[in-house]
């Protein structure tokens, strides 16, 4: 289980910080647990849960080490149920996961070449899911809560009420915010934690944030409104920023054979 400390402040609204980081044994997992697993993930088989759970779980992760962060920087977040801080644990979760991936041997001898292009694949198909699934009063509330940079909280009871939608929230911020960049992560890093300690998570101006890391204000899913290039791996997805004169990259991306496209919603 969790180990948990009292007096926390921040990672999630003042909640006291969890000192380890735990996850489901899928192995362990009774029979019923599992039938309402594959239900919930639309799975066919028990493999295809494991592995949608191991996708899902990357992300969430890399999340938690962030609040960790907040925590250990002294970050408060005045705001009801955690908008801010939850923001904040998402906006470079998938930057973190794909930096982690590169650098560490340990991931590099264990999981399989692509893993990383798939695991980020899968977290772009099921945001794409999520909002075509939302209604229009919630895709305005996710903008102006993304455009905000966490300043402004969701007001629809619809949503606070209702951990489905946060999740899915933080999880299309999460690939909305995604660079294979190493600079990019660092410059993420900075605005999120740098000169930002023992401060209310919303003290700052959205004019310190660089250019080239902000989301492109009222567009819906900013991969999809990048050019995509699709390399020979269908592991491999690269979508790059064209607005700007210099290449930004949000997924990842790689192979001889590329063939640049445009989508949209």
């Amino acid at each position: 289980g969790k180990k948990r400390e009292k007096g926390g402040k921040g990672g999630g609204g003042g909640g006291p910080p969890a000192r380890f980081i735990t996850y489901i044994d899928l192995n362990t997992l009774k029979q019923e647990h599992v039938e309402a697993l594959m239900k919930q993930y639309s799975c066919k088989s028990k493999g295809e849960l494991n592995r949608k759970l191991l996708y899902k779980h990357a992300g969430m992760a890399c999340r938690a080490c962030l609040e960790a962060m907040q925590v250990y920087s002294d970050q408060t977040d005045s705001g009801k149920y955690g908008w801010a801080s939850a923001y904040n644990a998402s906006y470079a979760a998938g930057s973190l996961f794909l930096k982690s991936c590169k650098a560490s041997p340990v991931v590099a001898e264990t999981l399989p070449a692509g893993f990383a292009q798939e695991v980020v694949s899968c977290w772009l198909r099921d945001s794409i899911s999520s909002w075509v699934s939302w209604k229009s009063a919630i895709k305005n509330e996710f903008l102006r809560w993304r455009d905000s940079y966490g300043k402004e909280k969701p007001s629809l009871l619809e949503i606070t009420a209702s951990p489905k939608l946060m999740a899915e929230f933080k999880e299309v911020m999460c690939v909305e915010s995604t660079f294979s960049s190493g600079w990019a992560l660092e410059k993420q890093l900075d605005f999120l934690f740098k000169d930002r300690s023992k401060r209310d998570i919303k003290d700052f101006q959205i004019a310190q944030i660089p250019l080239a890391i902000r989301h492109r204000k009222g567009s819906r899913l900013a991969l999809l409104n990048c050019p995509v290039a699709t390399s020979a791996s269908a592991r491999s997805v690269d979508c790059c920023e064209a607005s700007t004169s210099a290449t930004v990259c949000y997924g990842v991306g790689g192979g001889s054979s590329i063939q640049s496209t445009k989508t949209s919603m």
